[in-house]
């Protein structure tokens, strides 16, 4: 750490100190890293995506087995081109585990270099509630999410949770919204803000 960042950590340590929390018996680096938990982003920000085109029931008639196209694949690859060009942070994919959506959370894992995916069997096929479910049980050090899943379930959650007017998000289609608030526990309590909604050209 430079001498100017090391002088900056302790004048903030004393303002703690001596303004809000009283005398510590520990340096401002051990304190800082015993109450990281108390320093929680105060917004979380949600990505909702369809996967991408998928096989007809003609290649595969078990759905759950559907691959995608290979338009699919070049759908998927557009939207992580797109997340990665705006500097979207993804702190966690969270993936229905139909091929179809494995496929397209892999292929955002390996272009944005992200860690591991949690499938969430629920999420097929994905409801309102399981949605929900999936959300409200992310750990709040998760400051931003990634959800890949089906419709009809995954337009209804936009419509009902995330300002979405439109009928139906397309394959491939995303949509992200800020919420006020430090614990995904309480998104659904405050209104979201919208931060964008596109799909591949």
């Amino acid at each position: 750490m430079l001498t100017f960042e090391v002088e900056l950590v302790k004048f903030y340590f004393k303002i703690l100190q001596d303004h809000y929390i009283g005398p510590i018996n520990s340096s401002p680096y051990l304190f800082l890293k015993k109450h990281k938990n108390n320093m929680t982003d105060k917004t979380k920000k949600l990505y909702l995506l369809r996967h991408g085109e998928a096989e007809d029931f003609s290649v595969n008639n078990n759905d759950v087995l559907r691959k995608l196209t290979d338009a699919g694949r070049a759908q998927i690859n557009q939207i992580a081109q797109y997340i990665k060009e705006n500097h979207i942070k993804l702190d966690q994919i969270i993936s229905s585990p139909a091929e179809r959506a494995k496929e397209s959370a892999e292929i955002i894992k390996k272009l944005l270099n992200l860690h591991d995916i949690i499938y969430v069997d629920n999420l097929y096929p994905s409801t309102t509630s399981s949605i929900y479910d999936a959300i409200v049980a992310t750990e709040d050090d998760i400051n931003s999410i990634l959800i890949i899943g089906h419709n009809p379930g995954l337009s209804s959650f936009a419509q009902e949770y995330m300002q979405f007017n439109a009928a139906s998000l397309p394959t491939s289609g995303i949509i992200a919204c800020t919420y006020d608030t430090a614990s995904w526990a309480e998104f659904a309590l405050v209104t979201a803000k919208r931060n964008f909604v596109t799909s591949p050209k």
